[in-house]
C-alpha cells in the first residue's frame, strides 16, 4: 500500500486530500484538520466518551450534540458509495461520505456557558477535585516521582490539558510522564463523566478561532446514521422527552384557590406523585388570575418551547369549556393537556337562580366551580343546611351558553380549606371530600399520563428518529 499526502495549511487548517491504493484504483479521501490543535477533530470518538460503541454500532452522546446547530452540519453522500475507476493522475476524485459537524471554539464557550459549563468555573472544580485527592492519604498513585514533577496542583492541571489537547488523541502513552498523564486525565473523565466537562476544560486554553469538529462520518458510512438524519434535533427530542416525562408536570389553574385545592386533594388522593407536579404560586408572583389569564399563559409556555407536561386546568362551566375548546384548537405540543372540572352527580338537578324565578337544572359545563366537587356537605355548610343556589349570568359563546355563579362561595371556601388541612388518611375524612381528592388526583394523573417518551435511550440501537415515527 502506498500513501501520497496532499499540501497541508497549518495555519489556517484547509482541507487535506490524502490518496491511496491498495491494488485498485485510487481514492481521495478528505480530510479535515484544524491548525495547532488536533483534538477537535477527533470529538465525536469514544475517547473523550461523547460518542459509544454499543451493538456494533457508535453514537454521538446528546450532550456533545446539544453543543452544535443545524447550520454548522455538513452533509457529503455518496449514494452509490462506488470508486470511480480513474488512473493515479485524475484529477476526479472519490468523495467519501460525510457527516460533521463544524464550529468554533469560541461559539462552542459561549453554548458550554449557557448550559452551565464555563470553562474557568470548570477549570476551578478540577482544580479543586484534584487538590482533594492528592492530599487524601489514601490516595495511591503509579508514579510518585513523576507527581512530584508537578509540585502544584495547578502544575498539574496544565499540564494534563496541555497534554490531552495535544497529544491524548493520537498517542498511546508509553513513557512514565505520559502514563502518569493518562492517569490523572482518565480520573477526570471517570469523575466527571458529562463529555462537556473534558470539553469545556480543554477549550479553557484554546485559541477562540481554533476550528472544532464533530465527525460522525464513520457512523454515516457503518449504516448507524442515515444522511437525513440530524443528531443535534434527535439530542433535542430525546431530552424535551426525558425532561417531560420526568420532570415536573406543571400544573395551570384560573386562580389561588384552584392551585391550593387541586395541591391538597393531590396530597391526600395521591401522595406518593404530588412531588412530580409544580402548581403557580399566585400568592408570591402576584400573578393575575381568571379563565383569559389561563389561556394566555399556556400558549405562552407552548410559545417558549416549555419540554415540561403543561396541565391547564379550568372550571366546568361555560367560560371554562369555552376556553378549554379555544386551546384544544391552539394546536399546542402534545405534551399539553386541556381538561375542566368533571361533571357532578348532584349537579343534575341543582337548585338556580334566574329571570324566571327559582327552580331546578343541570348546571353541569355551565356553573360547576372546584368548590363542587368535593360533596354536597361542604356546600350545605356554606348554604345554612341546603344547597346555595346557581345565579345565573349572560350567555357566553356562539352557542349562548348561560354562565351560572355559585352563591355563598367565601362561606364554602373557608369550610372547604378547613376538610383539606386536616392531616389524615383518606378514608378518615368525609366520603364527600375523600372522593374529590380521588377524582382530582384521577383527573390529573390521567392528563399527565397522556405524554409518551421515548423509551430508548441515546445508548439504544434502536434510533429515536425511528422510534418517534412507530
Amino acid at each position: 500500500m502506498s500513501d501520497r499526502c496532499g499540501g497541508v495549511d497549518q495555519a489556517h487548517g484547509r482541507l487535506t486530500s490524502l490518496v491511496s491504493s491498495a491494488g485498485g484504483a485510487p481514492r481521495r479521501i478528505v480530510v479535515f484538520t484544524a491548525p495547532r490543535i488536533r483534538v477537535w477533530a477527533r470529538i465525536g470518538l469514544s475517547q473523550l466518551g461523547d460518542a459509544r460503541s454499543t451493538r456494533g454500532r457508535t453514537i454521538s452522546r446528546n450532550a456533545v450534540a446539544l453543543l452544535f446547530t443545524g447550520s454548522e452540519l455538513t452533509v457529503a453522500y455518496n449514494a452509490d458509495n462506488e470508486e470511480a475507476e480513474v488512473e493515479d493522475d485524475d484529477e476526479r476524485a472519490f468523495i467519501p461520505d460525510v457527516f460533521a459537524y463544524n464550529s468554533t471554539v469560541r461559539a462552542l464557550r459561549a453554548r458550554l456557558r449557557l448550559q452551565g459549563f464555563d470553562p474557568d468555573e470548570v477549570h476551578e472544580v478540577a482544580l479543586t477535585y484534584l487538590t482533594d485527592v492528592r492530599a487524601d492519604p489514601e490516595h495511591v498513585t503509579r508514579s510518585t516521582e513523576n507527581e512530584n514533577r508537578y509540585p502544584t496542583t495547578q502544575s498539574l492541571i496544565d499540564a494534563v490539558t496541555r497534554w490531552a489537547r495535544e497529544r491524548y488523541w493520537t498517542h498511546v502513552a508509553q513513557d512514565p510522564v505520559t502514563k502518569y498523564l493518562d492517569e490523572v486525565w482518565r480520573d477526570l473523565l471517570e469523575s466527571f463523566d458529562d463529555p462537556r466537562f473534558a470539553i469545556s476544560l480543554l477549550m479553557r486554553g484554546a485559541r477562540s478561532n481554533t476550528a472544532v469538529r464533530l465527525d460522525l462520518s464513520d457512523c454515516l458510512m457503518g449504516g448507524w446514521l442515515e444522511a437525513d438524519e440530524r443528531p443535534h434535533l434527535t439530542a433535542r427530542a430525546r431530552l424535551a422527552s426525558r425532561t417531560g416525562s420526568s420532570g415536573s408536570a406543571i400544573v395551570v389553574t384560573e386562580g389561588s384557590t384552584d392551585a391550593a385545592y387541586l395541591s391538597r386533594a393531590l396530597h391526600i388522593g395521591a401522595p406518593a406523585v404530588v412531588h412530580q407536579f409544580a402548581f403557580l404560586d399566585f400568592d408570591t408572583t402576584s400573578a393575575a388570575g381568571g379563565v383569559d389569564q389561563v389561556v394566555k399563559l399556556t400558549r405562552a409556555l407552548a410559545a417558549a418551547g416549555v419540554v415540561n407536561r403543561v396541565i391547564a386546568v379550568l372550571d366546568n362551566d361555560a367560560v371554562g369549556n369555552q376556553a378549554a375548546e379555544m386551546l384544544r384548537r391552539s394546536s399546542l405540543p402534545s405534551h399539553f393537556a386541556i381538561v375542566v372540572l368533571p361533571d357532578v352527580k348532584y349537579a343534575n338537578h341543582y337548585p338556580t337562580i334566574g329571570p324566571n324565578g327559582v327552580s331546578h337544572g343541570d348546571v353541569n359545563g355551565r356553573a360547576v366551580t372546584i368548590e363542587m366537587c368535593f360533596g354536597e356537605a361542604v356546600l350545605r355548610a356554606g348554604g345554612n343546611g341546603g344547597l346555595p343556589p346557581v345565579r345565573w349570568g349572560a350567555p357566553v359563546g356562539a352557542s349562548k351558553v348561560y354562565q351560572g355563579t355559585i352563591d355563598f362561595k367565601r362561606d364554602i371556601q373557608e369550610k372547604l380549606r378547613t376538610a383539606l388541612r386536616v392531616d389524615e388518611p383518606i378514608d378518615a375524612l368525609e366520603p364527600g371530600v375523600a372522593d374529590g381528592c380521588r377524582v382530582l388526583s384521577h383527573l390529573l394523573l390521567s392528563a399527565a399520563s397522556n405524554i409518551r417518551p421515548m423509551m430508548t435511550s441515546e445508548f439504544s440501537p434502536l434510533l429515536a428518529e425511528r422510534v418517534r415515527h412507530e
